[in-house]
């Protein structure tokens, strides 16, 4: 349950990042229209969705979209109404920290409520202006995927070969 404390990690990230530079999505918005969403995250990289660095197009995108690696169907049953009372409980302490940190303001922590502030911050962001240090800006989709993978690797290298300060407490 750790990685669903958002606001630990961000925290951590953005005092290492500018803020702006994040772009952050619920999976349920993401879910829900998966093309508009990916469409919506090149747009703000300035990169193209279709075309000769793209995808050839919207059929083309709807395709890789569509794969599922976890696409086993988990029906509701009556006694979940239990667990997920708990873990809606056991959350909204975590959510309303990260709604603090996203919004300055202490939100009432409820998940809803957390992606209305994403929603929101999304629709403020501006593209960023450069690449964070460790993003070798891509040429075209080989190049992405290759600078991709030596960016990640000397960005691992650098935060497990240093010490990392703290991050600083939420706000």
């Amino acid at each position: 349950m750790g990685k669903s404390l958002y606001a630990e990690q961000l925290a951590h990230w953005f005092a290492r990042i500018p803020e702006e530079l994040f772009w952050l999505e619920a999976l349920e918005d993401f879910a829900a229209e998966p093309r508009r969403a990916f469409e919506r995250v090149l747009e703000w990289l300035g990169l193209p969705a279709y075309g000769a660095d793209g995808f050839s197009g919207a059929s083309a995108l709807d395709d890789v979209l569509r794969v599922r690696h976890n696409a086993a169907e988990h029906p509701r049953r009556p006694e979940d109404r239990a667990v997920v009372a708990t873990l809606e409980g056991f959350f909204r302490r975590p959510n309303a920290r990260l709604q603090l940190l996203l919004t300055g303001e202490l939100g009432d922590g409820t998940w809803g409520s957390v992606r209305t502030v994403l929603r929101d911050r999304r629709a403020d962001l501006r593209p960023p202006a450069e690449a964070p240090p460790f993003v070798d800006p891509p040429c075209n989709a080989s190049d992405r995927r290759r600078a991709s993978s030596a960016s990640r690797a000397r960005h691992l290298r650098a935060t497990t070969t240093h010490e990392l300060e703290e991050p600083p407490p939420i706000r």
